[in-house]
């Protein structure tokens, strides 16, 4: 996110002037935390990163979703008509991501959406 602030802080005219911010809780998995409580835990953190970019002129929308990662996002790009999706990840690229793919790594293969990776700070 950091990157996505410093850009609309910077960004020329008639560029960014919209973003979606997603989150998607996976149905799969043992959590001791119930669906309902990690919906809106993800909610509260996405209002407070919305109102740190509404404060850079930008428009956000948010949403949370529930099952496939890949599959939600990809289906949100569609219904939202996205120009691109941002991405970030610590192995991608990595020896780790050949035995378990990382998610920004599968949604690039996967996507027909342009796919904006950033990598982590060093």
């Amino acid at each position: 996110m950091q990157k996505v602030k410093a850009y609309a802080q910077k960004r020329p005219d008639h560029s960014l002037s919209e973003c979606l911010l997603m989150w998607v809780i996976e149905e799969v998995g043992r959590k001791p935390v119930s669906k309902e409580q990690q919906v809106q835990v993800a909610q509260e953190k996405l209002k407070q990163i919305k109102a740190d970019l509404e404060a850079l002129g930008l428009q956000v929308k948010t949403e949370v979703r529930v099952g496939n990662p890949y599959l939600e996002v990809l289906d949100a790009a569609t219904v939202f008509d996205i120009s691109a999706i941002a991405v970030s990840s610590e192995t991608i690229g990595s020896i780790i991501e050949l035995p378990i793919r990382s998610f920004a790594g599968e949604l690039m293969r996967r996507s027909w959406h342009p796919v904006l990776f950033f990598p982590p700070p060093s």
